[in-house]
Formats: structure tokens, sequence, C-alpha cells
């Protein structure tokens, strides 16, 4: 199972879904909303960003993984 055997592909699945829900492709919300379109990845369909967008913003800003997997260094995103 090509899900099961390459984060590449999971990325690029995530990715891929989120651009086609932000545009609005998807009819799982609204066009035009990132917050709403992270959201679908977990409960679609929705209206307004929620709980898991709340967490995902929260692990951009917090930065944890930083220094686990970068040994600090600063990350190009």
């Amino acid at each position: 199972m090509l899900a099961r055997e390459s984060t590449c592909f999971n990325a690029d699945f995530f990715a891929a879904h989120l651009y086609a829900a932000f545009r609005g492709w998807t009819g799982e919300c609204p066009g035009g909303d990132i917050g709403t379109a992270i959201e679908t990845w977990y409960a679609p369909p929705v209206n307004s960003p929620g709980a898991y967008t709340s967490l995902i913003y929260y692990n951009i800003n917090v930065q944890l993984w930083v220094g686990l997997w970068f040994q600090s260094q600063s990350v190009p995103y």
C-alpha cells in the first residue's frame, strides 16, 4: 500500500487535498480560507476553522519539532 510505504506520497496527497479544498473544488468547504481547508482534513464538511486548525497553527508557531529533528537549526519554510 503506497500510503503505508511512502512518506512523500502522504505529503503530496495532503498538499493536493489542501490545495483543492482551498480552491473550493472538493465541496467540503467554501474556498479561499486556508484555515477551513486545513480543518477539512480532520472533519469534513466544515464552514470555519476549528480545533484541528488551531492545533496545526499552534505546532507551527511553537516549533517543538525543530529541536527534535533539526538540532535547533533554522528550518527554511
